[in-house]
């Protein structure tokens, strides 16, 4: 009887013990279908494996003084530069559909409440209604509006 009452008491100690895992983040990215999309990381490399972009562009880059283009795709866009060298290089992402989560688990339409939980508070506030969290040399900003997630966007410092 003492034996099973030492299992007992050491099971319950040990499932008490369990706790959710933390991720442990390096920098913000987004995956998409098991593509890492990295802001900084070479466009081409990973441009052969998405799908047929529905729009592109040429504008300004928002990183530095060279062209930039954007990419349009059914769940995000991606905007590119032209690093010293000329390569193509990912500057931004940033999600457009709704189902679309990030890496984390935060989507369009989920509350302020949640993406506290789930990224902490150690964020910038841009302005009244954007939230930007920094790791390494990437970004990931929400702009929040009546307390729902409106915009999400990945870029390069």
């Amino acid at each position: 009887m003492k034996k099973i009452i030492i299992l007992i008491f050491t099971l319950f100690f040990l499932c008490s013990c369990e706790t959710k895992e933390e991720k442990n983040i390096d920098e913000y990215y987004f995956t998409y279908n098991a593509i890492d999309l990295k802001p900084g990381i070479i466009f081409n490399n990973v441009s052969v494996s998405l799908e047929e972009y529905n729009n592109t562009y040429s504008e300004s880059s928002n990183y530095n003084e060279s062209s930039a283009n954007i990419y349009e795709y059914d769940d995000f866009e991606i905007e590119t530069y032209y690093d010293e060298t000329g390569i193509e290089k990912i500057y931004s992402i940033r999600l457009t559909n709704q189902e679309q989560k990030t890496n984390e688990g935060i989507k369009i339409g989920d509350t302020i409440d949640n993406m506290l939980k789930i990224y902490g508070d150690n964020y910038e506030k841009i302005d009244d209604n954007t939230y930007l969290y920094n790791i390494s040399k990437t970004n990931i900003t929400f702009t929040i509006n009546d307390n729902l997630i409106t915009d999400i966007v990945y870029y390069l410092i």
